[in-house]
């Protein structure tokens, strides 16, 4: 499978989700993983350039303006012949075990996900998911035909206004399979991951079922914005400048340290806000 991480002027946070990758997905190594990075100041460069020591054969050359993102996204999922692809950003935390191998996931992507289009599995739900952070914090409900076996599936269009529930274009943790997007967005414009998933949630099949296990395997940890895309999605107050001036000092994110205080804080949606700077060590 062929896995994608947006990141852009966050490596600190984007070492995190690496280190926990390497914690929890079985032979990450494994996997066709791919890094698609930008930075827009000489500091968060500089921290990125740390990174490409530590990990190696990861990155896509540096998108550095709008139309540079929208023609290596296409290019990926146009030529590469993986059937399904894994989005993720570099603000996710991968939590426990995710069976990502070949002798994983696999027999849930080739069954449950043959039909209908759109199908998609997310690592991000599961049934401690009842409030939407996105949405500053409304509580939903889950889908009452979920039967909470080790894997879950329900249909999206039977359950509208279910906020992350009846949201399968999300880029955070989600596994699509590459030809639906292809086709989703052939033609059109977007021009970094934020218009890139309001396409994707705009035009997604409606006949799209969603797949999940019971217990999520990634959560987004909402510390900071460094989008530009003319609208603000909802975050904490944290600084991504502070983590990469830490960073650049020789601090790194402990994924042991930010594991325990999402233990301790109980997350009851897909996303949760943490105060990144006391787990910089």
């Amino acid at each position: 499978m062929y896995t994608l991480i947006f990141s852009k002027d966050r490596p600190a946070q984007l070492d995190l989700l690496l280190q926990s990758m390497a914690l929890y997905v079985k032979s990450w190594q494994d996997l066709l993983l791919l890094v698609m990075w930008r930075a827009t100041t000489d500091e968060a460069r500089a921290g990125y350039n740390l990174l490409f020591k530590t990990y190696w054969d990861i990155w896509e050359r540096e998108d550095t303006g709008s139309d540079d993102f929208r023609k290596s996204f296409t290019e990926l999922v146009s030529t590469y012949p993986e059937e399904y692809m894994q989005l993720l950003v570099d603000d996710c935390l991968i939590i426990r075990n995710v069976p990502l191998a070949s002798d994983g996931v696999w027999f849930v992507l080739s069954d449950a996900m043959k039909a209908p289009a759109g199908s998609v599995f997310s690592l991000r739900l599961g049934k401690n998911v009842t409030t939407c952070y996105s949405e500053n914090g409304r509580a939903v409900k889950q889908p009452p035909d979920i039967k909470w076996d080790k894997q879950i599936s329900w249909n999206v269009a039977r359950h509208q206004s279910a906020g992350d529930w009846s949201y399968p274009a999300s880029l955070d943790g989600t596994i699509f399979r590459t030809r639906d997007l292809a086709k989703c967005i052939a033609g059109k414009k977007f021009n970094n991951p934020n218009t890139l998933e309001t396409l994707l949630a705009a035009s997604w099949p409606k006949t799209a079922v969603m797949h999940a296990h019971a217990n999520p395997s990634v959560i987004g940890i909402a510390h900071n914005s460094v989008q530009d895309a003319g609208y603000k999605n909802r975050c904490g107050s944290g600084s991504a400048d502070e983590l990469i001036r830490m960073f650049l000092d020789g601090k790194r994110l402990r994924t042991d340290c930010v594991l325990k205080g999402l233990l301790a804080a109980k997350p009851n949606a897909c996303h949760i806000e943490l105060p990144l700077e006391r787990f910089m060590l």
